[in-house]
């Protein structure tokens, strides 16, 4: 065997496990964006999409002059602004680790555009997480929202939920006799209110993807207190990869009871399904909410 014989083997091999190499490299990649890929699919962000960024928009708290109080318990007359729950700031971190993908820095853009034309588990989605505005021309811009809180802290709940007209949170104002209207198939409207007399024990929640016809798309995950809120962010994160193969591009909604927080810290966990939109959608796929730790995803 010559010297270039040799050489063309061994070039022949190098360039066959590179292939393999290459070919196995790939697979993987697209086997862990194939979740990454479903949950941008119900977020409605494709690679052909106008915008590839992600607002998250979390309650909006005033506190005036006076109204927080120092390390000793005494007002304190030097803060005023803007303040944010922080289970609310907690939900909306867990929704974004949901949808990071730092590793895809490392990819050459040329290579990653070709790819997320194929799977949009490749997109580079940029995504901040802010107090909402209260003003509605400021929210209104925004392609792709998640809108965390109820419309009593959270302007953008209530104004994309009253566009919607699907579930509403009735009297937002009034935590201590939840109720959300639910706009039937019928065209008439359905009073949603807890199957307990202890209605002040009692969180409802709302769970609602609103799109409009120029593209824009909101995901509205609001309760009537804390422990409703966290309900939707949860039941939305447990049903993730299910809605994907369920609604496809038609809007969904559901609402949920959990108990409040005043009776269980954790009661965002024991969610229980109210009413579903469209109704019958989740029929033998519904998962009850039980006592689990917060999902690892």
């Amino acid at each position: 065997m010559t010297w270039s014989s040799l050489l063309e083997n061994v070039l022949a091999e190098l360039l066959s496990s590179a292939i393999i190499v290459g070919c196995s490299v790939l697979i993987v990649l697209f086997m862990i964006t194939r979740k990454r890929a479903q949950r941008l699919k119900v977020l409605q962000i494709a690679a052909r999409s106008r915008s590839h960024e992600l607002t998250i928009l979390v309650s909006h708290l005033v506190v005036e002059k006076g109204g927080a109080q120092l390390t000793d318990g005494t007002p304190s007359l030097h803060f005023e602004g803007v303040a944010v729950p922080i289970r609310e700031i907690e939900a909306a971190k867990r929704l974004e680790k949901a949808l990071h993908a730092g590793w895809l820095d490392i990819l050459p853009d040329s290579i990653r555009k070709v790819f997320e034309r194929v799977s949009p588990g490749f997109i580079r989605l940029k995504i901040t997480v802010d107090p909402a505005p209260r003003e509605s021309n400021k929210f209104q811009h925004h392609r792709h929202a998640i809108l965390i809180g109820g419309p009593e802290f959270n302007a953008a709940s209530g104004h994309f939920l009253e566009l919607a007209k699907i579930f509403q949170v009735a009297d937002p104002m009034n935590c201590i006799h939840p109720k959300v209207n639910f706009h039937n198939r019928r065209g008439s409207l359905d009073e949603i209110v807890p199957d307990t007399k202890h209605e002040d024990q009692v969180n409802l929640a709302v769970v609602q993807r609103v799109t409009f016809p120029d593209g824009q798309m909101i995901l509205v995950l609001c309760g009537t207190g804390s422990n409703g809120t966290l309900a939707a962010v949860d039941w939305f994160v447990s049903h993730w990869a299910l809605l994907d193969q369920l609604v496809g591009e038609m809007d969904f909604g559901v609402c949920l009871q959990c108990p409040t927080r005043k009776v269980d810290p954790d009661g965002w966990r024991d969610y229980v399904l109210k009413r579903q939109h469209p109704e019958g959608f989740l029929s033998g796929h519904y998962r009850r909410g039980r006592r689990r730790p917060a999902a690892d995803i």
